[in-house]
């Protein structure tokens, strides 16, 4: 199809559409007119017994009356406290603190002497991880393995390990 061809299709839409939207705007509406209903006042004596079974908006009803029913008129959107539900006030014991996961990358290892020597990454530093020693003041060596790293993180005094990966003695 070739542009001129099809600017003028849509030319065409166009115009066909813009008369069909003015048809519909120049028909004549259809309208009906409802004709209203009158009402007679409700008598007196249905009027008073009305008043008898429901309380007028002026006079409050009491708590217990929405309570007998078993449900409240107002609930509340959230669930009431723990402390409001049993009674008592409940000791919530905070979680003990635990160390961070190990910020290191084993980067290699070594056997000299029969004692290994780890080396460790973090971010641009390189440790060099011996038996006892301290890295980063945060960590000290506990036992190296052929396999593994233990190190006890110092503020808490927790042990945890880094695989260092297979032995060449395997």
């Amino acid at each position: 199809m070739t542009p001129t061809r099809r600017s003028l299709l849509l030319i065409g839409l166009l115009a066909m559409s813009a008369a069909l939207v003015a048809w519909d705007r120049l028909r004549a509406p259809t309208v009906t007119v409802a004709n209203a209903v009158v009402r007679k006042p409700a008598s007196t004596a249905a009027s008073t017994q009305k008043s008898i079974d429901e309380p007028s908006l002026s006079t409050p009803r009491e708590r217990s009356d929405y309570l007998a029913k078993g449900r409240d008129a107002f609930p509340s959107l959230l669930p009431p406290a723990p402390a409001a539900r049993s009674g008592a006030p409940v000791a919530v014991e905070a979680p003990r603190p635990t160390a961070p996961p190990l910020p290191f990358t084993v980067i290699g290892k070594k056997l000299e002497r029969d004692a290994w020597e780890v080396y460790l990454a973090r971010g641009d530093q390189t440790y060099i991880a011996t038996h006892g020693a301290d890295i980063a003041g945060e960590y000290r060596v506990s036992a190296i393995e052929p396999t593994q790293i233990t190190l006890i993180y110092l503020p808490l005094n927790e042990k945890q390990t880094l695989q260092t990966g297979a032995s060449l003695h395997d």
